[in-house]
């Protein structure tokens, strides 16, 4: 084990990731008076393996979600929790999903208003992977499983997930 000494002059401190290949597997610290004023470094070693993914077979929360824009993560009367996509604008981002020709995707979903569609899309490579049709279920917290049959995709990749109105989704796994 390595020590970095920290003296007066060394007012920040820094950790760089030096990614490679897509991956983040070294790293270095860097303590100085500014970024431009480094005066102390050291390497970071981590042992370990290499992420697995997401098992997209198990059931998924989808407040499980890595990154969204224009969801609200409410709770039912149970105080389980859920997403609510409010419209086209509206999307849910899964990281590192391990995907193995799946045959359907199977939602918890409910919807208050008018039929809408839950679009699941490979994010890296752009391919629709399937639309489950959502009817109306005539409440915000009355879920119902519905399902669609999936394109066959294999990888690990970004799954994004959008509507073209307003959808509740409890979770998701594909079949």
């Amino acid at each position: 084990m390595t020590a970095l000494r920290i003296d007066e002059q060394i007012s920040q401190v820094y950790l760089v990731f030096l990614e490679i290949d897509g991956h983040c597997k070294e790293y270095e610290l860097q303590a100085g008076a500014s970024s431009a004023d480094i005066r102390r470094t050291t390497d970071i070693n981590i042992v370990g393996t290499d992420y697995a993914g997401i098992d997209v077979t198990n059931t998924i929360p989808a407040v499980d979600c890595s990154d969204y824009l224009g969801v609200e993560y409410l709770a039912d009367e149970k105080l389980e929790e859920y997403a609510l996509l409010h419209d086209w604008q509206s999307f849910m981002r899964f990281d590192g999903c391990v995907f193995k020709s799946y045959h359907a995707v199977e939602i918890l979903a409910s919807n208050p208003g008018v039929p809408a569609k839950l679009t699941f899309v490979n994010e890296d490579t752009g391919v629709l992977i399937t639309e489950v049709d959502v009817p109306s279920t005539g409440s915000l917290t009355e879920f119902k499983k519905f399902s669609a049959s999936t394109e066959s995709v294999t990888g690990k990749g970004r799954l994004r997930i959008t509507t073209n109105g307003m959808i509740c989704l409890k979770s998701f796994k594909f079949i």
